[in-house]
């Protein structure tokens, strides 16, 4: 590990008791040169490749696989989708809670359910981002496959509920939207079955996410296999930490309690060894 420092920084650190506890050396100490340290234990918290505004490059994969570890296919997660198809640009910044299905050549790989958000590119919001990973991995691959998004506008109600409901009140407004009743009643050309089948599951069309730049953490990564808690099997006095590691979490904080848990369990396996060494 290298880093930037100037010849006072580094004497500092160097005169510290806790660096030299741990076990680390400087190696060089000429101003302006890269100061080069050997320790006893290196903790790598690289982070991914997502919101790279943040100054993430993804560079913590590339030095772990030269160490050694293999690398999952990367991809953005927890991320806003985009769609061809016309609706979401249409109802622009309407809100529904609906159950979300991700939908590959036809087979169901991820669900989730809570607020959906029509976009001008497509589609947001926490249940879309929830089964965001799949599209990603999807289209990481070099032939991804025909990708939907299959909401159900009312998964409170069995379809045969909604159609009893239909036939009392003849419209589904009040339930859904006066904007999303009107579209789903185009398509469905007055056949209420067919209006109940829509609403219970409507297909759009995804073409991909919005990319690492809005992706909220990256998807792949180090596996957990290769770890023994978070040292690395392959590197003695190695430990990998946080989200460049395959361990992705749901929205809600999730993958922020990851990080800080696996950065206090790492420091704790640290200090057991090196309390175990100075038996």
């Amino acid at each position: 590990i290298y880093a930037y420092l100037s010849a006072q920084s580094a004497q500092m650190l160097f005169d510290s008791q806790e660096l030299t506890a741990m076990g680390a050396i400087v190696r060089s100490l000429r101003d302006g040169e890269l100061v080069a340290y050997i320790a006893k234990a290196t903790l790598i918290a690289t982070g991914g490749i997502s919101y790279p505004v943040t100054g993430s490059d993804g560079s913590g994969y590339a030095l772990l696989q030269d160490l050694g570890h293999s690398c999952t296919p990367l991809y953005p997660a927890l991320v806003q989708l985009t769609s061809s198809s016309k609706y979401p640009r249409k109802l622009k910044g309407q809100r529904t809670r609906a159950a979300v299905a991700v939908t590959l050549d036809g087979e169901t790989v991820a669900k989730s359910r809570g607020e959906v958000l029509f976009t001008d590119y497509g589609l947001s919001g926490i249940a879309v981002m929830d089964v965001s990973w799949a599209v990603g991995q999807n289209f990481a691959r070099p032939r991804p496959q025909k990708c939907c998004a299959v909401l159900d506008l009312v998964p409170e109600c069995s379809e045969n509920q909604l159609l009893s409901y239909l036939r009392q009140f003849g419209s589904l407004r009040g339930i859904l939207s006066a904007e999303v009743t009107e579209i789903l009643e185009k398509q469905a050309a007055g056949d209420p079955a067919r209006l109940v089948q829509i609403a219970k599951h409507w297909q759009l069309i995804v073409t991909g996410t919005k990319g690492y730049a809005f992706a909220q953490i990256t998807g792949g990564g180090v596996p957990r296999t290769e770890l023994e808690g978070f040292a690395s099997r392959r590197v003695p006095g190695l430990y990998i930490v946080g989200e460049v590691l395959d361990e992705q979490q749901p929205c809600g904080g999730y993958n922020l309690n990851f990080a800080f848990y696996s950065g206090l369990a790492a420091a704790g396996q640290i200090v057991e060894k090196r309390n175990d060494t100075s038996k």
